[in-house]
C-alpha cells in the first residue's frame, strides 16, 4: 500500500513536469510570433510631440523659464527625446512634424523625403534619424533602417530609443547576441523600463545566459509589467534549461 502511494506520487510529479514542459513549449512558440515592443509606422512618433518645442524655438531670444527647463530635463531623463533634439531649428522641426503626420497616415515613403529634409537642416536631429529608420523599416529596407538607428546611437549614447530599435531588429532576425548588446545599453540608460527589460530577458535566453535571463525577468516582475506577462514564459524556459523546477513552477503560476 505504501509502495502504491509512492508510485502514484511519483506519477503525479511526472505528469506535472510533462504539463509544464508542454505549456512552456506552447508559450515560447507563441512568444516568438509576437514582438516584445510596439512596432509600426508611428511607433516612435506616439512618444514625441514637438509642438511645444517649436513654440519655444520661435521665442528663442527669450530665456526659458525654470518650468520649461524642468520640462526639457524630464523629456530627456525619461528617454522621450535626445538632448540634441532640443537644439533643432524651426525648419527642421517643421519638416519632422510633417513627416510624423505622414507616418501616422501610413505614408512612409512620402515621410522619408521630409525626414531627410529635417536631417539636412539639422544633422544631429536624433529623433529624425530614428524616425527615418522606422520609415525604412516600414518599407522593409532593413539595411537603411539599421544605418539610421546606428547613426542616432552614435550621436547620443544616452538616448535609449536607438538601442531599443536596434535590439528589436536583431530579435526579429534571431540575432540574439546583437540584440542583447543593444538592449543592455538601452537598459543601462532606462533601468526601470519594463519593455526594455522584457526584450533583454528574451535576448539573454537566446544567448543561453539563463541565469541573467531569470534575473532580468525578476526585475520585470518587480515593475508594473501589464501586457508583458510573456516574460514569465522566458523565465520558465531559462529555469528549465537550468533544471530549476522551483523557478519553472513559480513562473507557470503567473498564468
Amino acid at each position: 500500500m505504501q509502495f502504491d502511494r509512492q508510485f502514484l506520487s511519483l506519477s503525479s510529479v511526472k505528469r506535472s513536469a510533462t504539463v509544464i514542459v508542454l505549456w512552456l513549449s506552447a508559450g515560447i512558440s507563441a512568444l516568438a510570433q509576437v514582438p516584445y515592443l510596439g512596432r509600426g509606422p508611428d511607433a516612435a512618433f506616439q512618444q514625441v510631440d514637438f509642438s511645444q518645442m517649436y513654440l519655444d524655438q520661435i521665442n528663442q531670444n527669450k530665456k526659458k523659464t525654470d518650468e520649461q527647463k524642468a520640462q526639457d530635463k524630464k523629456l530627456i531623463d525619461t528617454g522621450v527625446v535626445s538632448a540634441l533634439d532640443l537644439a533643432a531649428p524651426n525648419k527642421a522641426i517643421e519638416e519632422y512634424n510633417h513627416a510624423t503626420s505622414l507616418m501616422k497616415a501610413q505614408h512612409s515613403k512620402d515621410a522619408v523625403k521630409y525626414l531627410r529634409k529635417a536631417i539636412d537642416q539639422y544633422p544631429k536631429f536624433v529623433s529624425a534619424h530614428v524616425g527615418l529608420g522606422l520609415a525604412y523599416l516600414d518599407l522593409e529596407d532593413t539595411t537603411r533602417a539599421r544605418s539610421e538607428f546606428e547613426t542616432a546611437a552614435k550621436l547620443d549614447a544616452k538616448y535609449p530609443g536607438s538601442f531599443v530599435h536596434l535590439g528589436q531588429m536583431a530579435l526579429s532576425q534571431n540575432d540574439f547576441g546583437t540584440a542583447q548588446s543593444a538592449l543592455e545599453k538601452a537598459a543601462s540608460v532606462q533601468p526601470l523600463d519594463a519593455k526594455i527589460l522584457c526584450g533583454l530577458a528574451y535576448a539573454q535566453n537566446g544567448t543561453h545566459e539563463y541565469r541573467q535571463a531569470l534575473e532580468t525577468a525578476r526585475r520585470v516582475h518587480a515593475l508594473d509589467h501589464k501586457g508583458l506577462a510573456n516574460v514569465h514564459y522566458v523565465a520558465a524556459s531559462a529555469a528549465m534549461a537550468l533544471h530549476d523546477s522551483d523557478a519553472m513552477e513559480q513562473n507557470s503560476g503567473f498564468f
